[in-house]
C-alpha cells in the first residue's frame, strides 16, 4: 500500500514576479541549501564594471610606460623639443620631471587594474579602492580637459570610469558583494 504524494504548496511553484528580484540572489542561496554564506553568481554588472574600469586604466599605463621609459626616437626629440623651447629649467630635470610623472601613472593604472579585478571576487576593500583611483583619473581627466582642449580619448575614459564605479555600486553589485559574508 503505497501513500498519498505530500501536496505541492502553490507558494513554491510561481515565478518571481518583478518584485520578488530585488532578492533574487537571496532566493538562490537559500535554494541551494547551503545558507546565506554561500556566495552567489556575480552579476554581469560587475564584470562590465571591472572591463569599464580596465579600459579606462589602459590608456594611463600606455602613456605612464612611455613617459617613464622615454624610448628610442621618442626620448630624443622630447629633449629636443625642450632645449629649442628656451624652457627655463634644464632639458634633464624636465626629463626626469616626465619620468616621475610616467612612473605615477603606471604606478596609478596597475593599481586600479589589480583593485578593479580583485573588487569583482568580491572584496569590499578592494572595491573601494578600485573606486578612490577611479576618481582620481576622473578628477585629473577632468583637470586636463579644462587646461587644454578636450580630446575623445580623455572623455572616453571619463566616461568609462564614471560607468565602471556606478556598474560596481548597482543594487545587484551591492547584493552580490555582501553576499559573501
Amino acid at each position: 500500500m503505497s501513500t498519498p504524494p505530500e501536496p505541492r504548496h502553490a507558494a513554491a511553484d510561481h515565478e518571481p514576479d518583478a518584485s520578488e528580484e530585488s532578492s533574487l540572489y537571496a532566493r538562490r542561496s537559500e535554494r541551494s541549501g547551503f545558507g546565506a554564506a554561500t556566495l552567489v553568481s556575480r552579476p554581469p554588472e560587475m564584470w562590465a564594471g571591472a572591463l569599464f574600469l580596465a579600459l579606462a586604466a589602459l590608456p594611463l599605463l600606455v602613456l605612464g610606460g612611455i613617459l617613464a621609459l622615454q624610448p628610442g626616437q621618442f626620448g630624443t626629440n622630447v629633449r629636443d623639443e625642450i632645449t629649442s623651447s628656451g624652457a627655463s629649467m634644464s632639458a634633464d630635470t624636465l626629463l626626469l620631471l616626465f619620468r616621475a610623472g610616467g612612473v605615477l601613472l603606471l604606478a596609478i593604472a596597475v593599481a586600479l587594474l589589480v583593485l578593479t579585478w580583485r573588487a569583482v571576487r568580491p572584496q569590499r576593500k578592494a572595491r573601494l579602492g578600485a573606486t578612490v583611483l577611479a576618481a582620481v583619473e576622473a578628477v585629473g581627466l577632468a583637470a586636463t580637459m579644462i587646461i587644454t582642449t578636450p580630446d575623445a580619448v580623455s572623455m572616453g575614459m571619463l566616461l568609462l570610469a564614471v560607468a565602471g564605479v556606478v556598474l560596481l555600486y548597482l543594487p545587484r553589485s551591492e547584493e552580490f558583494m555582501y553576499s559573501g559574508r
